[in-house]
């Protein structure tokens, strides 16, 4: 049975507030290209004159999107390397990408999300035993597949990967 302290508690519904607000207050049309579109005068002209604070928010919002398990991985990336330039951001998009997947491979753990699949245990062993075997080819590969990247956060999770193979496997795969 999945037990969790009053702070787990509250930290899950924290976590799913947010991601609820998210939608609730139609926050996800400004992670659109139709708003990017909409507004493409305005975005440029704030990050030709405001970079350093432009590329700072930019990636401080993109950090708290993945903290908080939001979709919205791939139009960041999309909208990072239209308005910075590409040979700065690839770098810098895989650093977050893996610090995001972190915080969410760390909160994933203190959810005790494997106890969930306690009743599946017999299967996930024989799982964890045969990627085992080869752990960070199945690990690149699950990085490189396009599958949200919550879920495969989760079943790395699940599988019982260190996080430093998870961190560096991630920033490989991304």
């Amino acid at each position: 049975m999945l037990t969790l302290s009053f702070k787990n508690k509250i930290l899950i519904l924290f976590v799913a507030f947010i991601f609820f607000i998210f939608f609730i207050l139609d926050l996800n049309k400004l992670f659109t290209i139709e708003y990017l579109i909409e507004n493409n005068k305005v975005l440029l002209n704030y990050v030709n004159n405001n970079f350093f604070i432009s590329i700072t928010l930019f990636y401080l919002i993109y950090l708290v999107c993945l903290f908080f398990f939001l979709p919205v991985s791939s139009i960041m990336i999309i909208f990072s390397t239209y308005f910075f330039d590409a040979s700065l951001v690839i770098p810098i998009n895989i650093i977050i990408l893996a610090i995001g997947g972190l915080f969410n491979f760390v909160l994933l753990k203190k959810f005790n999300i494997s106890s969930i699949f306690d009743k599946a245990n017999k299967i996930v062993k024989k799982i964890e035993n045969e990627v085992k075997k080869s752990e960070i080819l199945y690990l690149l590969l699950l990085r490189s597949m396009p599958i949200p990247y919550a879920v495969g956060t989760a079943i790395l999770v699940i599988l019982k990967i260190p996080k430093i193979r998870f961190l560096w496997t991630t920033m490989l795969g991304v």
